[in-house]
């Protein structure tokens, strides 16, 4: 589902390409800058905790049905809480401190579940390294190996934290285990865009109280069905459907386009040592939608049941769907057509453009659908967020 009138809007903005241009010649700078700040952040994010875990309530005369109380249940029981989430600050600043004896031009930040608003108790701690290094994304595969096997050995007999193993992924990762806790630790290296999409999740989880427990209940459903592959389907992917879902498949939106709503502050996050987690943005925007938690639920799993995965891109920049024809027509950047062009899953990575879903295969995004498929019905007939958590086949563990 789209609207006609986004049809009309351009790819091509000069402004944007000169702001790049200037971005990524200053990007030595910027690498420099947040190995500076990565020293003393974790203590300052120690100390606004508070405000980083932030609750939003349901209305007073919010109506319970039975299956909107299990979906909310499900939420409190498994959430991120204060406490977890200082445990993980601590483990952030432990390994950190174990980093800084060996390697002195770099350091941690924080991307994923543990900043975005959409953690559980359980979620795997998400580093990025960053570098003092010319070259900026860490897009080059074989780099991002090569540095990580070199983060592995200084990891090697550590007290802290034992080696799980290097996973082979688009983005490559290196997954540690802290040993007090057993979670797990999942490092990227010089992955920039991944800290300001954690950013721009954050935002949209403070949208509307409905998000998070709706955003938690269908990860959890998805970790069940084990349906989260590090290389095919992950997490991120499953939360922009969300976040798509609400922009596009509900009337009244449930959630608005922030990259437009909040262009000036988004846009000063182009340059990653301006983020802070803890900082109180207020959102104009208040949704005219009054659709109960259970009716979003069977909307998503219903609406990508329909959805036409072929021709659509999932485009949160624009806060819709767009066809992907009419899409890679007028994409400023050429080498991003064939991401979208012959990949069975479209999804627009909001700062870069990339397809960050062009792993994705068509088994993969059969096997999603069919689950979809599934649970909407079982749903529609029993009202029971129970007869949906059964044991079942699936593909991989959640990343």
């Amino acid at each position: 589902m789209y609207r006609e009138k986004t049809f009309l809007c351009t790819f091509t903005d000069k402004s944007e390409i000169r702001r790049n241009a200037h971005l990524a010649h200053n990007s030595n700078r910027e690498n420099a800058d947040l190995v500076e700040k990565c020293k003393n952040m974790i203590d300052r994010y120690q100390n606004q905790v508070n405000d980083i875990c932030i609750k939003l309530s349901p209305p007073p005369d919010y109506k319970w049905s039975y299956l909107c109380s299990e979906i909310w249940s499900k939420f409190e029981e498994n959430e991120q809480s204060v406490y977890d989430l200082t445990n993980k600050l601590s483990i952030w600043k432990r390994i950190s401190h174990d980093l800084e004896k060996y390697h002195k031009n770099g350091g941690f930040f924080v991307v994923g579940s543990m900043f975005n608003g959409f953690g559980l108790n359980h979620s795997a701690i998400d580093l990025s390294f960053i570098a003092n290094f010319k070259k900026l994304h860490g897009a080059n595969k074989k780099k991002s190996k090569a540095n990580l096997s070199d983060l592995k050995h200084l990891f090697t007999n550590n007290e802290d934290v034992r080696i799980v193993q290097v996973i082979k992924s688009f983005i490559p990762i290196l997954r540690l285990e802290d040993k007090s806790s057993g979670l797990h630790i999942n490092v990227t290296y010089n992955t920039l865009p991944y800290v300001r999409n954690t950013y721009l999740l954050q935002l949209y989880s403070k949208c509307d109280w409905r998000i998070r427990p709706l955003m938690v209940t269908i990860k959890l459903w998805a970790k069940h069905h084990k349906l989260l592959d590090s290389q095919k389907f992950n997490s991120f992917h499953l939360t922009m459907m969300v976040i798509s879902y609400l922009q596009c498949g509900t009337r009244p939106i449930v959630l608005p386009n922030l990259q437009h709503l909040l262009y000036e502050n988004l846009a000063s996050v182009r340059y990653v040592p301006n983020i802070n987690f803890a900082e109180k943005i207020i959102i104009p925007f208040q949704s005219a939608n009054r659709q109960s938690l259970a009716q979003l639920l069977i909307g998503f799993f219903d609406y990508y049941v329909n959805f036409n995965f072929q021709n659509n891109v999932i485009a949160l920049r624009k806060g819709n769907v767009l066809p992907a024809n009419f899409y890679c027509k007028n994409l400023s950047n050429r080498k991003f057509h064939s991401e979208f062009k012959g990949n069975c899953l479209k999804i627009e990575e909001p700062f870069d453009k990339f397809n960050s879903a062009k792993s994705c295969d068509k088994k993969t995004l059969e096997a999603v659908l069919a689950a979809f498929k599934e649970s909407c019905v079982k749903l529609k007939t029993s009202s029971d967020l129970k007869s949906i958590f059964h044991a079942t086949d699936g593909l991989a563990e959640e990343l």
